[in-house]
């Protein structure tokens, strides 16, 4: 999205090609996929706790695993958000490999 939005206004704006490096734009794609990660991800982790969506420990496994009972189990969906949004904001949507990896991320 953000792709779009530089790359056309770069041909006026000439600071804006910075926009167009691919380089670029994957640091702001990792600062994007962290920020999305961290920033919902206690409120996320408390909300499914609150719906009791915990971890069940079986009795006969490892000691040392009954130490994560309790713990949420949808936390998946932050690495998804963390995948996504990233790739919907800076890659070049239209390329048909990133159409491909986020339809094959969301199936």
């Amino acid at each position: 999205m953000f792709y779009y939005l530089f790359s056309h206004h770069a041909a006026v704006y000439s600071n804006l090609s910075v926009f167009r490096s691919i380089t670029f734009r994957t640091v702001l794609a990792t600062v994007t996929a962290l920020l999305s990660c961290l920033v919902p991800g206690p409120w996320l982790i408390r909300k499914l706790s609150a719906f009791q969506v915990a971890e069940t420990i079986r009795d006969d496994g490892p000691q040392v695993h009954q130490a994560k009972a309790g713990t949420p189990t949808m936390e998946g969906i932050l690495i998804i958000v963390g995948a996504l949004v990233p790739t919907f904001l800076w890659a070049d949507i239209m390329n048909p490999h990133s159409l491909v990896l986020m339809k094959g991320t969301l199936k």
